[in-house]
């Protein structure tokens, strides 16, 4: 630790995270936040922002080591839940992540925080399911069981999905191949449904291809 975060308090250090979080700096925040966990380990919220930057990293593991301790810290925050349960989706646990939701539902009825996040567990589960049983050979699906994480893991994305149409959209395409292959269909939808959302979708998932 340098001298200079030496000085800095436990929350100053976290604003820092903060800071560098919103710049998709994920190394660096993730830095920050080790050292307010450092300086207050007790603090649940240190936890959960890390837990975000690992998961917005990719580093799945981490992400969901931190979930539980967020919640071992405060197990009466539904935030920690939502980390966790997020962290298990994407390391496509989805069985666990779905009853770590649950869990939190059990302490904070009703929580939106929750009851998205399920959901969207619940409609991956499905469609893994489901190309499981049709079998391979067919082409990747940028509305599959990773969909959920990659919009998760973007802070604009991420931001739409507080909008339940947005997300009732993305989920009745999720759950419908004739619709998936269908690019007329998809356009349409992406006038009723997405407006400009749809072309940062589309670019988000390029890699899928």
């Amino acid at each position: 630790m340098t001298d200079e975060r030496k000085e800095m308090t436990a929350d100053e250090c976290k604003a820092k995270g903060n800071e560098f979080l919103k710049t998709k700096d994920y190394e660096t925040a993730i830095s920050w936040y080790t050292s307010a966990v450092e300086k207050n380990p007790a603090n649940h919220v240190y936890y959960s922002n890390r837990s975000a930057a690992y998961l917005a990293k990719g580093d799945l593991d981490a992400a969901l080591k931190d979930g539980d301790a967020c919640i071992q810290a405060k197990p009466d925050w539904e935030k920690g839940y939502n980390r966790k349960g997020c962290a298990l989706h994407a390391l496509k646990k989805y069985d666990e992540a779905i009853a770590t939701f649950e869990e939190g539902l059990k302490i904070v009825p009703g929580s939106k925080l929750l009851t998205g996040p399920m959901q969207e567990a619940k409609t991956a589960k499905k469609n893994t399911e489901a190309a499981a049983a049709g079998g391979g050979g067919q082409m990747p699906n940028v509305f599959g069981p990773d969909m959920w994480v990659k919009l998760r893991a973007n802070p604009q994305t991420a931001e739409w999905l507080n909008d339940e149409k947005y997300v009732n959209g993305l989920n009745m395409i999720a759950s419908n191949p004739a619709i998936q292959n269908n690019p007329q269909m998809i356009q349409q939808l992406g006038k009723e449904f997405f407006f400009k959302k749809k072309k940062i979708i589309f670019k988000l998932f390029a890699d899928s291809y």
